[in-house]
């Protein structure tokens, strides 16, 4: 799940909202495009403008938040193995 995959579930979580509210802080292009995603997935539902996170997306928003998003502690893993490597071919 993307920053903008749980911006837009978040944003809809309680009911049809329109994304343009969203555009100001995501790029429109990208936002459309990733709302046009979770509709596919069935993680977020249309009717007309206006759009609403199912209870599929609501619950993979909590589950991705309760894994504290980016599993960061395999991010670590690999940040750390990428410095040693690089760090090594100096």
């Amino acid at each position: 799940m993307t920053t903008i995959d749980r911006g837009i579930l978040e944003f809809c979580a309680k009911d049809f909202r329109r994304l343009k509210e969203l555009r100001a802080i995501f790029p429109g292009g990208t936002l459309y495009r990733r709302a046009k995603r979770l509709i596919k997935i069935g993680w977020l539902e249309r009717q007309g403008p206006l759009y609403r996170s199912t209870s599929t997306g609501l619950r993979n928003l909590s589950d991705n938040q309760e894994d504290g998003g980016i599993n960061s502690s395999r991010c670590m893993r690999h940040w750390d193995s990428f410095r040693r490597r690089n760090i090594a071919g100096w």
